[in-house]
């Protein structure tokens, strides 16, 4: 029910909430693979010059890389190959990180030192696997800035050899129940790299399910089983073929060139029309996207006003109708597949009463012509326009936008569109030209980044010292109990005072080919996790 306005308005609260966007790399959005159908598709320039996948053979693809060494790799389709090769100490399931090459750990001396003692596993070429090769990957990591993990092990002060299968790390502040994602570097080996990474760094061992057998680059590398390896896949052999870009990937699975093929949301859209046969199995990922608030507008330094807009916020619709069904819909800053998920938080369904009673509870209402305002002494005066920032790019936070500036002027809020490229958006937010901004960031499980009141990068203008306390107990939790209470705090805080709504985690997909079948979702970190369970027919 529409609440009117016939008495001057209150006061706004004194306490604003600023939101910080510190340190923000926003993703670039994935954008669509031009594909065609199968009747209509030509062969692209430059295309892939190798013979039909071979019967039993799984066949992938990757760019023509630089090196074959994990730790200094940057490329991504790379990345996934290698994990067929090498394996972490912990590797991240359901956003989870579970042992692999380590056996177990144990903190110790107030939760700034760790033990990891190691499975006992051996290489491809049969030599165990030792706490020496541990320390020499993480010298290789520290000597070189421009490894994807140097970040990673940033905390780490320390680490040394106690016995042949443990390895001690000190760290620079308490790890407790974080400790884990500190370790999900690939472990290369000593024996085979030291003194020759140069040399090596086109030459591939490791422990994990496949052993490289040939390399004929820039063609192909063929993998086979690695006898060493505790699993038994059922693929006998992986047939990696060197494709020059994304159209020559979508070509080659279309052909049956390749059977997998990791994609988007967008490349989803697109593959509606696809190959009979062709399955489409979904993963969990990190990418987030949000509403959030400039906390310079003063309007929206009301909660309920942020509450309001929340209930105006079409999340449900979109899931279908601008994700496809692609995305998991969230209530928190945590994945909902996390250990860390607050499950009993309440969604919000889009509720136009409820919305209009809490601009009532912030001093908002019908002054007239179906237009929200408030009264000064006795005058109506109508809610400025707020002005919604998103990036053209981005299919689906245009269509969220869109949504919600329908239902925003459809309860008398007047509304502009500022859609612009994503080179001019950057520029927009570091100018704070807006009022509400459609975001997407690959959400780190440090969330300072992102919320925290100080910073050299503070674009939203947010600050909260309660929420500030539960990060920092967040960020120096000593074990895991106190590590999960933080975040039931944040994602408390965050869902009651809004100083962002989640929209969604987007999904990723792999396009599995006709005759290839997926029994199990592939990991964020691990396109190729549980292959060993995968069946071509």
């Amino acid at each position: 029910m529409k609440p009117s306005i016939k008495l001057p308005i209150k006061p706004l609260a004194s306490l604003f909430l600023f939101l910080l966007v510190g340190c923000i790399s926003f993703y670039q959005p994935d954008l669509p693979t031009n594909i065609e159908t199968p009747a209509t598709l030509p062969a692209p320039q430059g295309g892939i010059d190798v013979v039909q996948n071979p019967e039993g053979i799984l066949s992938i693809s990757m760019r023509n890389p630089q090196t074959l060494n994990p730790i200094l790799n940057t490329d991504p389709t790379v990345s996934w190959v290698l994990g067929l090769i090498y394996q972490p100490l912990f590797e991240m399931d359901n956003l989870t990180p579970m042992p692999v090459l380590a056996q177990s750990i144990h903190m110790t001396e107030n939760y700034t030192h760790a033990v990891v003692v190691l499975a006992n596993r051996t290489w491809a070429d049969g030599v165990p696997i030792t706490a020496q090769d541990v320390v020499f990957t993480l010298q290789t990591i520290q000597n070189n800035s421009q490894s994807p993990y140097h970040d990673m092990i940033s905390n780490i002060a320390g680490f040394q050899a106690l016995d042949a299968r443990s390895v001690q790390f000190t760290f620079n502040s308490p790890v407790g129940g974080r400790v884990q994602y500190s370790l999900l570097f690939p472990i290369i080996p000593a024996h085979f790299f030291a003194g020759q990474l140069g040399v090596r760094n086109m030459q591939a061992l490791g422990s994990g399910p496949f052993m490289v057998q040939r390399i004929a680059f820039p063609r192909e590398m063929m993998l086979v089983h690695n006898p060493h390896s505790p699993v038994m896949p059922n693929i006998a052999a992986v047939q990696v073929i060197i494709a020059q870009n994304r159209s020559t990937e979508f070509y080659s699975l279309n052909q049956g060139i390749i059977n997998a093929l990791r994609g988007t949301i967008a490349d989803f859209g697109q593959y509606t029309v696809s190959p009979v046969g062709l399955s489409i199995i979904p993963y969990a990922t990190q990418k987030f996207d949000f509403l959030a608030f400039n906390f310079d507008n003063i309007i929206l330094g009301s909660v309920h006003v942020r509450q309001a807009i929340a209930y105006l916020l079409p999340v449900t619709e979109s899931i279908y109708t601008a994700y496809l069904g692609q995305a998991q819909r969230t209530s928190s800053v945590v994945h909902p597949t996390s250990h860390l998920y607050l499950h009993y938080l309440n969604y919000r369904i889009s509720d136009e009463n409820r919305a209009w009673e809490l601009f009532g509870q912030a001093g908002y209402g019908d002054v007239g012509d179906n237009t929200l305002g408030s009264v000064v002494a006795g005058v109506p005066v109508p809610m400025p326009p707020l002005r919604i920032l998103v990036n053209t790019e981005s299919h689906e936070r245009m269509t969220v936008a869109g949504l919600l500036s329908q239902n925003l002027e459809s309860v008398g809020i007047q509304v502009e569109m500022i859609a612009v490229d994503f080179e001019q958006y950057i520029q927009e937010v570091q100018n704070r030209n807006f009022d509400m901004l459609f975001a997407g960031v690959d959400l780190e499980r440090d969330l300072r980044f992102l919320l925290y009141s100080t910073g050299s990068n503070n674009l939203m203008n947010y600050s909260s010292a309660v929420l500030d306390e539960y990060l920092e107990n967040a960020a120096n939790a000593i074990s895991t109990e106190l590590y999960q209470l933080a975040w039931n705090d944040i994602q408390t805080y965050v869902n009651e005072m809004l100083p962002i709504v989640g929209i969604a985690f987007r999904n990723g997909v792999v396009f599995a080919g006709s005759g290839l079948y997926v029994p199990s979702s592939p990991s964020i970190s691990n396109m190729y996790k549980g292959v060993e369970h995968w069946v071509l027919h």
